[in-house]
């Protein structure tokens, strides 16, 4: 599709992002995965301080799109951005103990 760049969901489905999508590169001072009271797993990720301030101007100016959370190429997860970015983020989702170690150790290894 001119113009979209495709990217993939984390079954390896195609996506495309659209020329109008605004990314943001966001350097990661740690990451860590819990399990959450659903038996599933959440993500935490403290960015690095030069990051913070990209990332709160980033959700600032994109209150209520949807957001792609992209790695490697593949999309891990996607949400509406609802509230106001900082220092820590928490990601939540369906995501299983393999799927969040693997997505924490490749952004622990950037």
């Amino acid at each position: 599709m001119p113009g979209y760049t495709e990217a993939q969901d984390r079954r390896g489905e195609p996506i495309y992002i659209g020329p109008q999508g605004a990314s943001i590169d966001c350097q990661v001072e740690a990451a860590k995965a819990t399990e959450n009271e659903r038996g599933s797993f959440d993500l935490h990720i403290t960015f690095t301080d030069d990051a913070t301030e990209g990332v709160k101007g980033f959700a600032g100016a994109h209150q209520g799109e949807l957001a792609a959370f992209i790695i490697d190429g593949k999309v891990v997860s996607s949400a509406i951005i609802v509230g106001t970015f900082g220092k820590r983020a928490k990601i939540t989702g369906t995501f299983g103990r393999n799927e969040a170690e693997r997505i924490v150790n490749t952004l622990r290894a950037r």
